[in-house]
C-alpha cells in the first residue's frame, strides 16, 4: 500500500473515533458511611437524614406517601404488607427504623422505589440484617448506575448489639447533569433473612444553579430587538 494511502486511512479511522461518544464513568460507589460522608464533605449542600424518627412506632407508610422530599411506591407481599415504621430491633439511629407490617421487617425479595422532590447528586442508606449476608445482597440502583452491599459490613457500626449486621449502600454523582430523580432499593430472593432499612440519605452540589425560565412577555421583547438590529444593518449598506 502506499505509504501516503496509509496515512490517510490512519487519519479517517482516527477522525472517525473521534465521532464515538465517550461511555460515561456513573457515579461513585460507597460501602461505608465514612467514606461516603467524606465525598460530600465540601461542594455539597448538608446531608438531609430521612431517620424516621419524627414518626411514631407503628406508624404505616402507604405507597404513595412522601416523607422529607422523599416518595416511596411499593408492592411488597403482593400487595399483603405496607411500609411501616418500627422500634423493635437496634437501628443505627434510634430509636425508629422502617419495615413493613409483616413482623416489622423486610423479607428477601422485597423492593421499593424512592422518587425526589428535587434532583440529587448523593443518595445512602443503611440496610440493617438479622445476619450475615453475601456481596450482592441488596442493591441501590438509579439510571446512572448501581452499588451492592460488599461482602463486609459497614466500618463505622459493623454488628449491632442485638446482632443486626450493618450494611452501608451510597452513590456519589459528580456531574450536575447526572443527578438522582429515583433510586430503587431491591433484595435477592431466597436469602430468608429479615432486614430493616434506616437514614436515608441525600444531598445536592452547593454550585447547582437553575436557571429561570424567561416568560414570553421576556422572550418576544428579545426576539423584536433583535429584528430590528438586523434591519437596521440591512437599511445601512450600500
Amino acid at each position: 500500500m502506499n505509504p501516503r494511502n496509509t496515512l490517510r486511512a490512519l487519519g479517517l479511522v482516527g477522525l472517525s473515533s473521534l465521532s464515538v461518544p465517550l461511555c460515561e464513568a456513573g457515579p461513585n460507589t460507597y460501602s461505608n458511611v465514612s467514606d461516603f460522608k467524606a465525598a460530600v464533605a465540601s461542594g455539597f449542600q448538608p446531608i438531609s437524614d430521612l431517620d424516621f424518627d419524627a414518626l411514631a412506632s407503628g406508624t404505616i407508610i402507604p405507597s404513595g406517601t412522601t416523607l422529607q422530599g422523599v416518595t416511596f411506591d411499593y408492592v411488597i407481599g403482593g400487595g399483603a404488607f405496607q411500609m411501616q415504621v418500627g422500634s423493635t430491633f437496634d437501628t443505627t439511629s434510634p430509636p425508629n427504623y422502617l419495615g413493613t407490617t409483616g413482623d416489622d421487617a423486610f423479607l428477601s425479595g422485597d423492593q421499593f422505589t424512592m422518587t425526589f422532590s428535587q434532583p440529587e447528586q448523593a443518595l445512602g442508606l443503611f440496610v440493617i440484617s438479622g445476619g450475615i449476608d453475601y456481596a450482592g445482597d441488596y442493591t441501590l440502583s438509579t439510571a446512572d448506575g448501581s452499588v451492592s452491599n460488599s461482602g463486609s459490613t459497614d466500618s463505622t457500626y459493623g454488628t449491632l448489639g442485638d446482632g443486626g449486621a450493618v450494611y452501608f449502600l451510597g452513590l456519589v454523582e459528580t456531574d450536575p447533569s447526572e443527578a438522582f430523580t429515583s433510586a430503587t432499593f431491591s433484595s435477592l430472593p431466597g436469602l430468608g433473612i429479615p432486614f430493616n432499612i434506616d437514614d436515608i440519605m441525600t444531598t445536592t452540589e452547593s454550585s447547582v444553579v437553575v436557571p429561570p425560565v424567561p416568560d414570553a412577555t421576556s422572550t418576544l421583547a428579545l426576539l423584536s430587538g433583535a429584528c430590528a438590529c438586523i434591519l437596521r444593518l440591512r437599511r445601512r449598506r450600500p
